[in-house]
Parts: C-alpha cells; sequence; structure tokens
C-alpha cells in the first residue's frame, strides 16, 4: 500500500430528496428542488454537508423521488482525507441512477468534489459506487452540481 493510503476507512450516508413539474410543450412548470445530503463518519467525528440547487426537469414531467443509504465504506488517499472536515465551500456533483421502487432497491452513486482549483481531472474527493442498496422512491436519474454547505459536526456520545 502506498505511504499516501489510510487504513482507517470513511463511512459516508447519502440522503436525496428531489420534486418536480413540467407541463410538455408549454413554458409552464413549477422549478424542480433538489437536494443531497452527505453524511460522512471518521471514527467518531461525523460530517453532515449538504448540496441544494435547482434543476430543470428538461421535458415536460412529474416526478418526485427520495432515496437513502446506510453508511457504506469507502477508502481514500489520507492526505485528502484530511480536508473532509473543511469542504464547507467546495464544489461538488452528483449523480445518482437506478430504480427504487416499493421502498427498496439499487442506485449507484458517482460523487466528486473538487478543491478551490476546480480541478476536473483531480478531485479532492471521488466516490463511485455501484449497486448500493438503498431506501425509498426513485425511477429517474438525478444529476446535480453546487456547493457543498457544512451543516453540523457532532462526537459520538461517551467522549
Amino acid at each position: 500500500m502506498a505511504d499516501d493510503q489510510t487504513e482507517s476507512p470513511i463511512q459516508l450516508r447519502l440522503v436525496s430528496t428531489s420534486l418536480g413539474l413540467k407541463i410538455p410543450y408549454t413554458p409552464i412548470g413549477v422549478s424542480v428542488l433538489s437536494s443531497t445530503y452527505l453524511q460522512f463518519k471518521m471514527g467518531k467525528d461525523t460530517y453532515l454537508y449538504g448540496i441544494g440547487v435547482p434543476i430543470d426537469a428538461g421535458s415536460g414531467a412529474l416526478f418526485i423521488g427520495s432515496v437513502a443509504t446506510d453508511y457504506f465504506t469507502i477508502r481514500h488517499n489520507a492526505k485528502r482525507q484530511a480536508r473532509i472536515p473543511r469542504m464547507h465551500g467546495l464544489e461538488a456533483e452528483i449523480k445518482i441512477s437506478g430504480l427504487v421502487v416499493g421502498g427498496y432497491g439499487k442506485i449507484d452513486i458517482d460523487l466528486q468534489v473538487f478543491d478551490e482549483f476546480a480541478d476536473k481531472n483531480n478531485p479532492l474527493l471521488k466516490v463511485n459506487r455501484q449497486n448500493q442498496a438503498a431506501e425509498g422512491i426513485l425511477a429517474f436519474d438525478l444529476t446535480m452540481s453546487g456547493t457543498l454547505l457544512k451543516f453540523e459536526k457532532k462526537k459520538e456520545q461517551g467522549d
């Protein structure tokens, strides 16, 4: 294992909700609201970030989706892992695809977080997870990008 790899994994949990309506072939529609929350757990520390941006529904559609995963493990470069507590204000791109019906299903997650230099070829954090178990309802692909906002940092009880 290279010197810059870490033995302590990062846990990530994702929650995403989307809502939108657009009448086909008309300019009439309601803005789509989409939000995604990323909860990182590193040891006993938890970091919660959110991305919330309006997105375009494209052609006419009524859709609502809400999907959540349990924590899953990601491994990452140790030098970059140290930035996770300080990602507020960085740009992120996420794509969630898959089918979740009746409360359970599988999704694919493609998440990238870029540092202040926004080097698209070398993201600060990259997660590409296939067939991740999820709960909720989702029947469309969700792609969004925006600025990460840090909501909280908390320690587990007993510290």
